[in-house]
Formats: structure tokens, sequence, C-alpha cells
């Protein structure tokens, strides 16, 4: 089997999201093992991976540039586990830019698991928009603070940036720190 520079950069991203969601299971009734997430957590990300683009019948794969994320997630609807969030997204090394996300999570059976679909938008300097998903897992570390890994992934289909009748898109593990606020 070929392995392409996307599957060796791909593998420990899908060994660590893959731990943090095998210690996703229910919580049982009268069992505080887990316990429901936070009201509201405060999580700070940073995100690598590879950049992807194609069109008129070309493609190209690259490094994705460096994402740093700021997010704000709040509980909505307690069965099952569902959070709003929103926050702002900045991009460096190998394309600077910054922008917001909105979008919501399901945490299926209350675990530790997390399923994400939402919306990017980057608006400075030039704007590209498209849907993103995620799917991932957070343990805790120490009193509020929890150790997430995702592995998401953004479809920019819209915007000034990108060329005509082409698409782009980028696939990343995002490693942060969740801070459960209330």
């Amino acid at each position: 089997m070929v392995r392409t520079r996307f599957s060796r950069a791909l593998t420990p991203a899908l060994a660590l999201t893959s731990v943090l969601a095998l210690g996703a299971r229910p919580v049982r009734a009268g069992s505080d093992d887990i316990g429901d997430p936070a009201l509201t957590s405060l999580e700070a990300r940073v995100g690598y991976g590879l950049a992807f683009g194609g069109g008129s019948g070309g493609s190209s794969q690259r490094l994705s540039p460096l994402t740093l994320t700021a997010l704000v997630d709040h509980a909505v609807v307690a069965d099952p586990w569902t959070s709003v969030f929103g926050g702002i997204v900045a991009e460096g090394y190998g394309r600077g830019s910054a922008g917001v996300l909105v979008g919501a999570r399901v945490r299926p059976a209350r675990g530790r698991l997390r399923i994400a679909g939402g919306a990017q938008a980057l608006l400075v300097p030039a704007t590209l928009f498209g849907p993103l998903a995620s799917v991932g897992g957070c343990l805790p570390v120490a009193g509020p603070f929890n150790l997430c890994a995702d592995i998401e992934a953004v479809l920019f289909a819209a915007g000034g940036d990108l060329p005509d009748e082409r698409i782009a898109g980028q696939a990343q593990l995002v490693v942060g720190l969740a801070f459960d606020a209330w």
C-alpha cells in the first residue's frame, strides 16, 4: 500500500481522536462517572493538517495554515446534550487571515464524544465561507480543565479569495484546552 503525505499526516490525528472517542461511553442512571458537560465552556484551540483544492479537472494538496481558535460553547438542550458555539479564528504560517465560526455540537449519550457542524467565515484580508464538521472528544485533566482533540474539516465553497470554479478546504487535527466556566 502506497502511503501518501495525506495519509502519513492523518494517521497521528486519527490515533489521538480515537483514544478520546473510545473513552466515550454512556453514563448510566445513578452514576456520576462522567456527568454532564459544563453549561458554558471556553476553549482555546490550535489546529494543523492538510489543505486541499480542486475544480476544473485539477487538484492540489499541501500543509494547511496553522489555525488558532477561541470558542465559547453554551448548552441549549439536555437530551441529547446539545450546545451552540461561536468564536474567532486566525490562520498563520502559510496564510494570514482572521474570521469567525459558529455551529452546534452534540454529545451522544452525554459521554466524551462530541460531533459538531457549523460554518466558518474568513473575513480579513479576503473572504472565504463554508461549512465545517468535526468529531472528537475531551478528557478531564484537572478541576475545570479538559484536554480536547477533534478532527475538523472545512470546505470553502464561496468567497472573494476563491478562484472561479474551484473549491478549497482543510482537514486538521485540532487540540484544545477547555475551561468549564459554569
